[in-house]
C-alpha cells in the first residue's frame, strides 16, 4: 500500500507546554466533556489513556484524577497560533482570526504532510505537496473517511499534551505515525479502522 517513505518517519516531542497556553486552551473548550481516569504514576497515566487502557476500565489504582484529552481537527484549524512545535500551519495573514469567515486558507511555509506521514498511494499526492493544514481542509473524496484530518490532529495532540502535568493523550507522536505506517488501528484491518482510532482519541475534549 505504501510506495515510499517520509522525510521524517518518527518524531519524538521534547518541548514542554507552558501554563498560560494551557489556560488559553482550557478557556477555549468550556463545555467539553473529557474522560477522567485515576492513575498512580505518570507511566500508568499514559497507559490508562490508550485505547486498551480505556476499554479495560481499570480504575482501581489510587491517586489524583487524570485527564485523558484530545482535540478535534476543527479545533486545530481554528487555533492555528497554538500548534505545537515543530509543526507550523504556515504564515498567517495580518489580522487573521478564526471567526473571520476564512474557512479555507492557503498559507506559505506550512509543514508538509509527507514530511512526517509516510506516502500512501491515493492519499494527498498533491503537486505541489499539501501542507498539514491543507490536508485538514480537504473534504469528500479528497480525504476519504477524513483520515488525513484526524491523523494530523492526533499528531498535534500527541505533541501538545506530551509534557502536560495531569493530562495525557495516551500515545506519543512516534506511535501515532507508526499506526499510520501500519495502515490500520488497534484490532482493525483497514484505513477506516485507522480513522476511527484517531477520531476516538481526538474527540475526548480538554476542559
Amino acid at each position: 500500500m505504501e510506495s515510499g517513505s517520509s522525510k521524517h518517519q518518527q518524531h519524538s516531542p521534547s518541548t514542554g507546554v507552558e501554563n498560560p497556553r494551557r489556560g488559553f486552551l482550557r478557556k477555549s473548550l468550556i463545555g467539553a466533556t473529557p474522560l477522567v481516569l485515576t492513575a498512580v504514576s505518570r507511566p500508568v497515566l499514559g497507559n490508562q489513556c490508550t485505547v486498551s487502557g480505556m476499554m479495560s476500565g481499570n480504575l482501581s489504582a489510587p491517586g489524583e484524577p487524570v485527564l485523558c484529552a484530545g482535540l478535534t481537527p476543527g479545533f486545530w484549524k481554528n487555533h492555528l497560533r497554538d500548534w505545537p512545535e515543530p509543526y507550523d500551519p504556515g504564515e498567517l495573514p495580518l489580522g487573521w482570526h478564526p471567526n473571520n469567515g476564512q474557512n479555507t486558507l492557503v498559507l506559505e511555509g506550512g509543514t508538509l504532510f509527507n514530511e512526517y506521514f509516510t506516502y500512501r498511494a491515493g492519499y494527498f499526492d498533491d503537486d505541489p505537496p499539501a501542507s498539514m493544514l491543507e490536508v485538514m481542509q480537504k473534504e469528500g473524496y479528497d480525504d476519504k473517511y477524513r483520515l488525513g484530518a484526524h491523523a494530523v490532529a492526533a499528531l498535534l495532540n500527541a505533541t501538545y499534551f506530551a509534557n502536560m502535568e495531569g493530562v495525557s493523550f495516551g500515545y506519543t507522536a512516534d506511535e501515532i505515525l507508526s499506526y499510520w505506517n501500519l495502515g490500520h488501528g488497534p484490532g482493525g484491518t483497514d484505513l477506516e479502522s485507522l480513522k476511527e482510532f484517531y477520531m476516538m482519541l481526538n474527540q475526548r475534549g480538554f476542559d
